[in-house]
């Protein structure tokens, strides 16, 4: 019989793929997929048509190690490849024969770029690359640490280290930097005139993020036009071929939500009508769009007109996974979409899909055999109603079989603008909600206020008021599992990672009703995220109303969402386990916390994982933590 680790130890082995691209005239992709016990990942090519089955891999040279892959012109594979440095730093271009899927492709030509590569966005002429220069902190919802090694001694100057373009032509024979006056650009696209738009800010900083702009970079004159200044955040900046028309979504934090339309010519701008949610979009032609996005607890896909006057969606149970855990889909030569997805029972694999019928079809068989994995295992949608009347939806991971009332493990997700879609295997804290189920719990996936798939309303209802409604709207959701008799009172417990390990932290030193917490890369002091974080000064300014420690009055109001200033002897005995080099919530947050606990003689145990940032990549210490998360709930008599 499996246990619980076993489990754990073959989601991790699952095998999903990354940077999938299918080809604009041949009925052929390419994706990453992990290959060989040292799970590499490597180039392989996967037909557009379903029921393909397995993945070819392309035969490169050993030492190849690819990032990004984007297709450009009939036989050409663009691939951001690792260097020296240990970064993604140079172009390189595989040509791959044009005709069936053959094992191997040769290296048409390389080229070292200044810096880690985020981007490419091939076009006409060449293509758009995106450089993040060394010494640029990463995305920090993600790993959360620094672009380039670090160097004896390390130097901080984060106003030289900024993200710039680069436009390369499409043989490799050239490049040449786009003007920026100076401007971090965080996503562009070009036309085939040259011309640009991009998503910038002056601040290089994570943090500047959060105060960005949508502008128009001429490609003769380098002139720069600002086309849209927002309160929000922009992301997925899409500019139409013939330069008339610039697309931009509006969101919180995570980016999800409308879609703004601007008239490049009038700087007019409207927003599509009833559409929200979308995590990304691309021409069709110059006259249509599709995009994608979250719907409450699965996806929507769909089509829109330039101005998205006419708007074509459906949606359906699931996820879909991009380079950013978001929804993301690319065209097929014969004007369907291929994505990656899952859903409960299915997991992920590249599927296809039509834009006017809802679902997919899978293309690949990378995963058979895994049925065991949900043996008797049922997976759910459920909605409840919190304090103050507002419904609340979640899912609900158990037992099929089991009798009387289970132990819970509640797993509050980060953010808070992200959500739990229905998932084979929910990743997110590690990986952990299908191996509690098999410990023999009940897993509680809420999306509490706050989160994305409901709309801007309910993402900004956090706003001003962290862990606090969104807060109840959780503890509403254990408190109806325990009236139906699904879970026992006196077993519950509660994670979460990131904005979730802030929950979980608050729920174990203000709620203490559970018996064990567990809290991942949380933040613990809101006072002191303002000057140690890479997002200080932008997402707090934006979650806390711009509420900061410059006044008294700012200082007691975030000590008093802050839950290392909760802490008592009546706090739930907590486990906290954090990325050594995180700098998105950074390790003091954690030593903060575990002090606290430890001053006020609450069990707690603090483990640190050397190397890792705000999410944990090693596969050892992710095994590892997926140890200590099960015998810490054992210990504290939830499981077992």
């Amino acid at each position: 019989m499996m246990t619980a680790l076993d489990i754990h130890a073959q989601i991790e082995l699952l095998r999903t793929p990354f940077e999938l691209v299918a080809h604009r005239a041949l009925p052929i992709a390419a994706c990453l997929l992990a290959t060989g016990p040292d799970g590499e990942l490597r180039v392989h090519l996967v037909s557009s048509a379903p029921g393909f089955g397995t993945p070819i891999e392309l035969d490169l040279d050993e030492g190849i190690d690819c990032g990004l892959l984007r297709w450009s012109g009939p036989a050409d594979l663009i691939c951001a490849t690792r260097g020296s440095d240990g970064e993604c730093s140079t172009l390189t271009a595989l040509s791959v024969p044009s005709l069936g899927f053959s094992a191997t492709a040769t290296v048409a030509w390389t080229m070292s770029m200044p810096g880690a590569i985020e981007d490419i966005r091939p076009g006409a002429d060449g293509m758009l690359v995106l450089v993040a220069a060394y010494g640029t902190e990463r995305d920090g919802s993600h790993l959360g640490t620094r672009v380039g090694p670090a160097g004896d001694p390390m130097i901080d100057r984060t106003d030289r280290a900024r993200r710039s373009l680069y436009v390369v032509a499409a043989d490799g024979s050239r490049c040449t930097e786009v003007p920026t006056d100076g401007f971090n650009v965080w996503a562009a696209d070009r036309d085939d005139d040259g011309n640009v738009v991009a998503v910038v800010s002056s601040d290089p900083r994570q943090a500047g993020f959060y105060a960005s702009q949508l502008i128009r970079i001429d490609g003769v004159t380098g002139a720069i036009t600002p086309l849209y200044q927002s309160q929000w955040q922009l992301a997925q900046p899409r500019l139409s071929a013939d330069g008339r028309t610039a697309l931009v979504v509006e969101g919180l934090s995570i980016v999800s939500g409308p879609v703004l339309s601007i008239d490049v010519g009038t700087g007019e701008t409207c927003r599509w009508p009833d559409i929200d949610d979308v995590t990304d979009l691309g021409w069709i032609d110059t006259e249509r769009m599709w995009f994608a996005g979250w719907h409450r607890t699965g996806v929507q896909v769909g089509t829109a007109d330039r101005d998205g006057n006419k708007i074509e969606r459906w949606t359906s149970p699931g996820s879909v996974h991009g380079p950013d855990g978001q929804p993301t889909l690319t065209l097929t030569a014969d004007g369907d979409a291929l994505a990656v997805a899952e859903m409960h029972g299915s997991p992920a694999e590249v599927v296809r899909l039509q834009f006017g019928e809802p679902g997919w079809t899978a293309v690949t068989e990378l995963n058979a055999a895994t049925e065991h994995l949900v043996s008797g295992v049922i997976s759910e949608t459920v909605s409840w109603v919190s304090t103050d009347g507002l419904e609340i939806d979640g899912i609900v991971i158990r037992r099929a079989h089991a009798i009387g009332p289970q132990p819970l493990v509640v797993i509050a997700h980060g953010g808070p603008t992200w959500l739990w879609s229905e998932a084979f295997a929910p990743a997110e804290s590690n990986n952990l909600a299908l191996p509690l189920v098999h410990a023999g719990a009940v897993v509680l996936l809420p999306n509490p206020r706050g989160s994305s798939g409901r709309g801007q309303e309910f993402a900004r209802g956090v706003i001003g008021e962290v862990g606090g409604l969104d807060l109840e709207d959780v503890i509403a959701g254990v408190d109806v599992l325990v009236h139906q008799g699904l879970v026992d009172p006196a077993r519950t417990s509660i994670i979460g990672s990131s904005y979730g390990g802030y929950l979980a932290a608050l729920a174990a030193t203000d709620i203490r009703q559970f018996r064990a917490a567990v809290v991942m890369s949380g933040v613990s002091d809101w006072l002191s995220f303002r000057t140690t974080s890479n997002l200080g000064g932008g997402y707090d300014h934006v979650y806390h109303q711009g509420i900061g420690p410059g006044t008294a009055d700012g200082r007691e109001k975030l000590v008093s969402v802050s839950p290392v200033y909760r802490v008592g002897r009546e706090s739930t005995p907590t486990l906290i386990l954090h990325g050594q080099l995180d700098r998105t919530t950074p390790l003091v947050q954690a030593e903060m916390l575990h002090r606290a606990f430890r001053f006020a003689e609450v069990p707690t145990e603090l483990v640190v994982y050397p190397g890792e940032g705000h999410e944990f990549v090693d596969a050892a210490h992710r095994a590892d933590a997926a140890h200590r998360v099960l015998n810490w709930l054992e210990e504290h008599g939830v499981l077992g």
